[in-house]
């Protein structure tokens, strides 16, 4: 789906506000408010955010290596609704066809390395 970096990030913190409403609802145990809400969550979600197109990236933090599948949009790579710049952490970012089984199973030997 075709979509704008600043429409992106306008219903990016929509969800956020939503989320943030539906904890309150809890809280309050207002669970009919509750569930208005995550309805109106879930409608967003199929609607905007599981329509948009993914990439599969490998990127590094620090000496960690990392795959991911995450939203493209224009030039810019997102990862939970946020920018992958280096200024956030994330260098040598390319993109690759698939994330291969090999992968996963690296990314998980390590983590016992720290």
């Amino acid at each position: 789906m075709k979509t704008t970096l600043k429409e992106f990030l306008q219903k990016t913190e929509l969800k956020k506000e939503l989320k943030s409403k539906s904890n309150k609802a809890v809280f309050k145990k207002s669970f009919g408010t509750n569930r208005k809400i995550k309805e109106e969550l879930s409608k967003l979600e199929k609607e905007y955010f599981d329509k948009l197109d993914t990439v599969c990236i490998s990127y590094s933090i620090g000496y960690r290596r990392y795959y991911s599948e995450v939203i493209k949009i224009g030039k810019q790579y997102l990862y939970r609704g946020e920018k992958m710049t280096q200024v956030n952490g994330f260098s040598s970012i390319k993109e690759i066809p698939e994330i291969t089984q090999k992968m996963r199973d690296d990314m998980i030997d390590d983590m016992h390395y720290y």
